[in-house]
């Protein structure tokens, strides 16, 4: 019922239930508390279209509403220099914090969560798949680095500048690969 009702709201404004006599202007829908001040001033970060699937966060439940959008922003207090767009778009940076804050603790448990569960593993052919790329990788890095060393040696470069001149890169690449 409640969804109906802000999916009503949201097409038709806050107004649709007033009187006729009892309305008020519609360019200034967007005064109304049940419209979202950051939808209409750009960017609703609790909008459940940008949450998407994310179940431990809650969806704005304020009309979001493009019309109402559109109203604020031809209203002078809609304009990109005015101190009320300004105190909304603070309140945007504010919420967004707020939302990469709580992304971030939920992306360190679930990793948490993951890596102590000793019952996840690789499927057989897949774990196959990595360890044959993982030698393919090394046999391209110790080519690399035998190219790199013929090259530096046609070259005629010194030896005591050839150690600072290669293996920089293909050692990090090798530390990474033993690492993975």
């Amino acid at each position: 019922m409640n969804e109906a009702r802000a999916m009503l709201d949201a097409l038709m404004g806050p107004q649709r239930n007033v009187e006729k006599k009892a309305k008020k202007d519609p360019s200034e829908d967007w005064k109304d508390e049940s419209v979202c001040k950051n939808f209409i001033a750009g960017f609703c970060p609790f909008d459940k279209l940008v949450l998407g699937g994310i179940r431990s966060i809650k969806v704005c439940p304020k009309i979001h509403s493009e019309l109402i959008r559109d109203r604020f922003l031809n209203h002078p207090e809609g304009a990109d220099a005015s101190e009320l767009r300004s105190r909304y778009d603070d309140d945007i940076i504010q919420h967004c914090e707020e939302l990469i804050a709580r992304l971030d603790d939920y992306s360190k448990r679930e990793i948490d969560r993951i890596r102590a569960d000793p019952h996840l593993e690789l499927p057989s052919e897949v774990a196959r798949q990595v360890e044959q790329l993982r030698g393919e990788a090394r046999d391209l890095l110790s080519r690399a680095e035998f190219l790199d060393k013929e090259a530096l040696e046609e070259r005629n470069v010194p030896p005591s500048l050839r150690a600072n001149a290669s293996g920089g890169g293909y050692k990090m690449m090798s530390l990474s690969l033993q690492r993975a």
